[in-house]
């Protein structure tokens, strides 16, 4: 294979690794998020 394509698609394999943590961390992120709505739609819940 020619050392271009070699060069790319580690290029690529690194910002694919990038991108799935950064999607990982939007992803934990956003079940953190909808944990503290749910607990304070649940404490509104019980005020009301």
């Amino acid at each position: 294979m020619r050392p271009i394509i070699v060069q790319r698609r580690t290029e690529i394999q690194a910002e694919t690794s990038k991108l799935t943590a950064i999607c990982t961390q939007i992803r934990t992120d956003a079940q953190t998020e909808t944990k503290r709505v749910a607990a304070v739609c649940n404490l509104l819940r019980t005020e009301l």
